[in-house]
């Protein structure tokens, strides 16, 4: 790549603009939605809110960075939950801009897409709408515990962006850090934030360096750095000893269930935790074993493919059934492996198609692989 900065289309101000414009007008009317489910024992009865003056704020667990916005949030206003929601809202509008400058630096500025280059301010902005208005985000933006998603994919964005900078920038080495910097914040806010140096190599030779030689010699030492983001699950799961991440999902959940029978007697909590807990197909307090789960999965990833391109029928709380037999998951699961191995050998190859459905399986896997969760099914994932 070369050193010189790529020259900026004057319609960009106007496509920032609009994009903005669009978001506030699709999501302005949802400031006033009220807790639901998670937001209940996360939000409103999480003692972790209570904890920004009192010397505790270290203590907010794996998740500390998500968690401390919502500690600010609740400093400054409390209970309310415009607040929430318009925190929620200008991160998505941040991930919208960003993903509109990623795609418009890359496409006027990679050899490998130089037939795009005079229209890549307007393919820049095609994209980043469709992506920022998609039926698929509302469950991100609008239920306010999933700021844990929308924050941590923000960072993600805007570690790849720092690393474009270093390719025209007099001073690399702080846009390294910057990188390195949002890749950290980002896993202190989900754990999708984990495959994020995977993601950024990938990215780099995809579109930035011209053979894998380039990457040791001039960036060896970032994606060192990057991969110190690493080290954090060690410190919280096995220093601190702090739970395990399904552990987390269980606990946060029975939280949540054990707000909403505030009202109940004691004798009766368990009864009525149970049937409240109508989103996942497991009790308050139990996941589905490794097996279960992972056979689960392929039809749910389908599913979630299937919403990208055609987003009908879409569900706050779907209460995804478990595969009990594993002839159930055998077509599913023939065809995720079909793409999964269509995109190995792309990649194999250097075919940079493969880099978004790789992107997509990546990210996806912390929460759709052998780890399991409660919720099989998420929008939000």
């Amino acid at each position: 790549m070369g050193s010189a900065k790529p020259h900026r289309s004057k319609a960009w101000q106007w496509h920032v603009a609009l994009l903005l414009i669009a978001i506030g007008a699709i999501y302005g009317g949802f400031l006033d939605t009220p807790f639901v489910f998670d937001d209940w024992g996360h939000l409103t009865d999480g003692a972790n809110l209570r904890k920004l003056t009192d010397g505790q704020v270290w203590n907010l667990g794996s998740r500390w960075f998500g968690s401390l916005t919502f500690a600010v949030n609740y400093a400054i206003h409390g209970d309310s939950v415009v607040g929430y929601h318009l925190v929620n809202v200008a991160i998505h509008m941040l991930a919208a801009v960003t993903l509109y400058a990623i795609v418009d630096w890359t496409l006027r500025t990679s050899p490998s897409c130089a037939s795009f280059r005079d229209q890549a301010a307007w393919l820049a902005f095609a994209v980043a709408l469709l992506w920022s208005v998609h039926p698929l985000h509302t469950q991100a933006v609008t239920y306010l515990v999933q700021r844990f998603e929308s924050l941590a994919s923000l960072f993600y964005l805007l570690a790849l962006w720092a690393l474009l900078q270093t390719q025209s920038s007099t001073k690399p080495k702080r846009w390294y850090v910057a990188s390195w910097a949002a890749c950290f914040l980002s896993m202190a806010t989900k754990e999708i934030g984990a495959t994020a140096p995977v993601m950024l190599l990938w990215f780099d030779r995809a579109f930035l360096a011209e053979n894998w030689g380039e990457i040791r010699r001039r960036r060896w030492g970032y994606y060192l750095l990057l991969a110190t983001v690493w080290l954090m699950p060690a410190w919280y799961y096995g220093v601190l000893g702090q739970k395990s991440v399904s552990e987390g999902f269980v606990a946060a959940k029975s939280d949540a269930a054990l707000t909403a029978v505030v009202h109940t007697s004691d004798d009766d909590a368990d009864k009525h935790v149970v049937d409240i807990s109508a989103g996942s197909h497991f009790r308050v307090g139990e996941t589905p074993s490794r097996w279960d789960y992972l056979i689960s999965q392929p039809a749910v990833l389908l599913r979630y493919v299937r919403l990208a391109f055609l987003p009908t029928g879409q569900c706050f709380d779907q209460a995804w059934p478990p595969v009990r037999n594993w002839r159930e998951a055998v077509m599913p699961g023939l065809v995720v492996l079909a793409i999964l191995m269509a995109t190995t050998y792309g990649a194999s190859r250097g075919r940079r198609w493969a880099f978004l459905p790789g992107w997509f399986f990546i990210t996806i896997s912390p929460a759709s692989s052998f780890v399991p969760l409660p919720d099989l099914y998420f929008e939000h994932r």
